[in-house]
């Protein structure tokens, strides 16, 4: 789609708007769109403590695996600052422009704008970034935007307060970001020599056409920046499945295709709608994919390293991508997200959380999201099914999707939009998370998910491990995955059909092997406390799990990760693990109903 827009235009004839925003001196503008509140915020900050960030912060992830040392103080820099931008922009005295100005100029210090796990070593043994050798990442992207967002909209009063502060703010901009940008093509995230892409592309890129659009360049610096985002943004939109799903999963697409929505709205808006791509079908569907995911309120279907329980905000995401494709589902989301979240809450850049002013008052006319009964995206091979009060998620696919987890066949059962049987979905981020060692972590291997293993074999990662059928027909839902398995399974066949009424769930699974004797072992994984009775096990006090195999409970413990315990509000969950011997074949078959 992007590439085809610059064979038949020509950016030179595009005019593109001097302001995306307002400046703070346009009073009518942000005394609409902002709040006391925000200057109440502001205040507690008068005065702050700027964290450091020291050398043995960034040491320490290459030391023990730690990211957080350095990503706390790097992110609590970049909340203060923003939270000191809007109570400026509210109040518009200048009293906050002091400590704001400090933050600007502590981050213009920095060695790096990004992380410590994201940071490129230019020779064996380098623990700490190299300052003369600006790196691309995630984060580096999203301090440009923020900083160019600031110095667009306060550079007026900043510039009067501080004049030598904008010299630098434009000369970090241009050392950091901009001429990195303009001068690599080897960044893997742009898509050049890989076309194995993920949310990094649109991530960074609409990262940086905001900051292309509201700093001082020459135009011609201006046009060669946008036409080589189009061409790598373009990557993206191509390995993206026709279905329009996301194979990070819904937390992950509020940072890949809410991130594609605010490229080309950014685009949009910058051009005066000259530069329109929202007629597009298959960018359309990238919206839509929330809709599906969205199992009720914040929960959603956490297949991949995503929690079930949305952290971030995402109405600025949901609603004006909905918007912009006319699609009311998509606005309604985004509304009742808001709503649930009570008040306006700062998103992580300043361009977001702008728009999610903007919208606020629209949103407030919005009737509340009301999910499909049954969504399928086949090229994804997920299915999302509702009857009742019950609902299951279901997934075929591969095991080489990004942010991958071995999980072939696996599902998820919500009642009434609780969590019965889950996906675990990911710890904190260490160093082995995105390493060869990924797979020794328990979250990421199919033994803790509700999956079984054969012949003491779990699945395997690799996009040859995958599911060879996944349809859906009536709300039920057939995947076939012995595919998923290496050959020491000794799997001729699996077949698992998963189907839902309004009285439960219930699965049946069918195993094929290509010799005799053999052993499984299904696993269910639930955050309920389990009770084993006759004839199965009670799922706390209102649920009941209904099979014939006699079962063993396994407690996993995960105390201290706050990734695992907010989302299900607990640390700890707990494995039922159904064990049997068979010959060359087997069936197995449970039921989860409610207790009555």
């Amino acid at each position: 789609m992007f590439q085809t827009w610059l064979k038949q235009h020509d950016l030179r004839d595009i005019t593109f708007l001097p302001r995306i925003f307002p400046s703070a001196s346009d009073r009518d503008f942000w005394e609409k769109h902002t709040t006391e509140a925000q200057i109440r915020n502001a205040e507690a900050l008068l005065g702050f403590e700027w964290p450091l960030i020291r050398a043995s912060q960034y040491m320490e992830f290459h030391r023990s695996g730690n990211r957080l040392a350095q990503e706390n103080p790097h992110f609590a820099r970049r909340r203060a600052l923003i939270t000191l931008f809007f109570g400026e922009v509210a109040e518009n005295k200048g009293r906050f422009l002091p400590d704001l100005c400090d933050g600007l100029f502590l981050i213009c210090e920095e060695t790096y704008w990004g992380l410590s796990a994201h940071s490129a070593p230019t020779r064996s043994g380098d623990t700490i970034p190299n300052a003369a050798d600006p790196h691309l990442d995630l984060f580096s992207a999203q301090t440009a935007e923020n900083v160019a967002m600031i110095y667009h909209i306060l550079g007026d009063s900043i510039r009067k307060y501080c004049p030598r502060l904008m010299d630098r703010i434009e000369y970090e901009m241009d050392r950091r970001i901009i001429q990195p940008y303009l001068n690599h093509a080897d960044y893997w995230w742009m898509g050049y020599g890989s076309k194995n892409v993920n949310n990094w592309n649109p991530w960074i890129l609409s990262n940086l056409l905001i900051a292309w659009l509201t700093t001082d360049q020459r135009r011609s610096v201006v046009e060669r920046g946008i036409q080589k985002m189009l061409k790598e943004i373009n990557v993206y939109y191509r390995v993206m499945p026709e279905d329009g799903g996301c194979d990070e999963g819904p937390d992950y697409w509020t940072v890949a295709g809410a991130k594609l929505f605010l490229f080309c709205k950014t685009l949009y808006d910058a051009s005066a709608g000259a530069i329109d791509f929202f007629g597009d079908e298959k960018l359309k569907r990238i919206g839509r994919y929330m809709t599906a995911a969205n199992i009720r309120g914040r929960r959603a279907a956490n297949f991949a390293d995503c929690p079930s329980l949305f952290g971030g905000n995402l109405d600025a995401g949901a609603y004006g991508f909905g918007k912009a494709i006319r699609d009311e589902g998509l606005c309604r989301l985004g509304a009742t997200l808001r709503r649930l979240r009570g008040s306006w809450q700062q998103c992580n850049t300043v361009y977001e959380s702008v728009l999610s002013l903007i919208y606020a008052e629209e949103m407030e006319q919005v009737g509340d999201f009301v999910p499909e009964e049954c969504y399928v995206l086949p090229n994804l091979q997920t299915a999302y099914v509702r009857a009742g009060n019950w609902y299951y998620a279901a997934k075929g696919g591969h095991n080489n999707e990004s942010h991958n987890h071995n999980d072939v066949g696996s599902f998820m059962v919500y009642y009434d939009g609780a969590p019965v049987l889950v996906d675990p979905g990911c710890g904190v981020y260490t160093k082995d998370t995105f390493s060869g060692r990924r797979y020794t972590i328990w979250t990421m291997q199919s033994g803790w998910h509700n999956l079984p293993l054969f012949n003491q074999t779990e699945q395997m990662n690799g996009k040859q491990f995958c599911a060879d059928r996944f349809e859906v027909a009536e709300k039920t839902t057939h995947v076939s995955f012995a595919d998923a398995y290496p050959k020491e399974a000794g799997l001729s066949a699996a077949e698992r059909r998963i189907s839902i009424c309004e009285d439960g769930v219930s699965w049946v699974d069918s195993f094929r092997f290509s010799r005799d004797g053999n052993s499984f072992e299904e696993h269910v994984i639930t955050l309920l406390t389990p009770t084993p009775t006759e004839g199965g096990v009670l799922l706390g006090d209102k649920f009941f799990l209904r099979t014939d195999l006699p079962v063993r409970v396994e407690r996993k413990e995960f105390e201290g990760d706050p990734k695992l315990c907010r989302p299900w509000g607990q640390d700890h969950l707990y494995r039922l693990c159904f064990s049997a011997d068979c010959g060359a074949e087997a069936e197995v078959r449970f039921s989860l109903e409610q207790i009555r």
